[in-house]
């Protein structure tokens, strides 16, 4: 799909943070100077064309009472299709990726507790061509935040930054970037109604691109569309939702280079690392996980750019300007399974009031 000036800035604008509102196309047309029906015909276009996965909320699952954990398996070359299969028939499972490493499969599990998480990995040990599996739970977040600028990509030069602004030590340039503050799961739990788990699961549905969106979700959950927008609105600020927008196919959009870094950081100089890090544009989430005995990373970097030379240029010049000695890129060589997680399907209903 060939992507005007209007439709890149709508598909920029519908990315960070879509209007919550009874009629949200009208609220998009009137910032960006367009009709209604031309914006709802641009959206179901980026949709028929592959370019948006979904409009929907991304939810804080710890404050929904999930956990979830990155996990790489090595697999056997000839075992690797039928243990992929296998892998991607868990509901659990939302994402997974063959990478071109000693552990080729990669996959995240999202589940309702850590039993279950320990219940799966189990079962996945045991099939065959199966050499190991390990598991990776987040312990810190630096950084979620999947917003795709269209067009070029271009993986910055932190060098010339640097040389441009007179400044050619790391703790310079550190000073003078936005670095959000790392966050560690919410230690408690938001309990939810019934009619807040039929809301849940009715905003996981496809979202309605029509004039009235929102009407037709509350008519899904058995509510009014005052009640929905307000609850939607409410869980935005309790940070219940984290955002709410269109997710991307990256690839569509010219960021055809995603690639997995992954660092072994001294623990007195991780969080510094993260943050740095998590302060690039490029960079989407950036985590630390616990180290394996076979494994030794332990801060995780999504890098994006157009080409793996451009994400490798910039991983180096991370590398140099933090001091770290041992880390990877990981590239995808194919996504077996991308999806959203799926909320409260286990059970008819949980919790008791909000």
């Amino acid at each position: 799909m060939n992507l005007d000036d209007l439709d890149r800035a709508l598909l920029d604008r519908i990315q960070r943070n879509f209007p919550i509102e009874p009629r949200p196309f009208e609220a998009l047309a009137r910032e960006l100077a367009m009709d209604e029906a031309a914006v709802i015909a641009r959206v179901r276009a980026f949709h028929d064309a592959g370019l948006v996965r979904q409009i929907g909320p991304v939810f804080d699952l710890h404050r929904l009472g999930y956990t979830s954990t990155l996990c790489a398996a090595k697999v056997a070359a000839d075992s690797v299709e039928a243990v992929a299969d296998r892998i991607n028939a868990y509901p659990e499972v939302t994402h997974n990726y063959l990478r071109d490493a000693e552990f080729n499969i990669w996959f995240t599990l999202v589940a309702p507790s850590q039993e279950r998480i320990d219940e799966i990995l189990e079962e996945i040990r045991k099939l065959a061509g199966v050499e190991d599996v390990i598991s990776l739970p987040a312990d810190r977040t630096f950084k979620i935040n999947v917003h795709f600028a269209t067009g070029d990509a271009p993986v910055q030069d932190i060098n010339k930054q640097e040389q441009k602004t007179g400044t050619d030590t790391l703790l310079g340039s550190f000073k003078r970037v936005s670095v959000p503050a790392f966050r560690d799961p919410p230690a408690t739990i938001t309990t939810f109604s019934d009619r807040d788990i039929a809301l849940i699961r009715a905003l996981q549905a496809p979202f309605p691109i029509v004039e009235q969106p929102w009407l037709e979700i509350a008519e899904r959950a058995g509510m009014t569309e005052d009640e929905v927008i307000t609850r939607v609105r409410e869980w935005l600020g309790s940070g219940v939702i984290r955002r709410f927008g269109a997710r991307v196919k990256h690839h569509a959009i010219g960021y055809t280079a995603n690639g997995m870094s992954v660092w072994d950081v001294p623990a007195d100089r991780v969080e510094f690392a993260g943050r740095y890090i998590a302060s690039l544009p490029e960079v989407s989430h950036c985590y630390t996980r616990p180290r394996a005995p076979q494994w030794p990373y332990n801060l995780y970097a999504m890098i994006h750019g157009t080409h793996e030379e451009q994400v490798l240029a910039l991983a180096r010049q991370l590398a140099q300007r933090l001091n770290i000695q041992r880390w990877e890129v990981l590239f995808s060589t194919r996504e077996l399974k991308k999806s959203a997680p799926v909320y409260f399907s286990e059970l008819p209903n949980r919790g008791g009031s909000f």
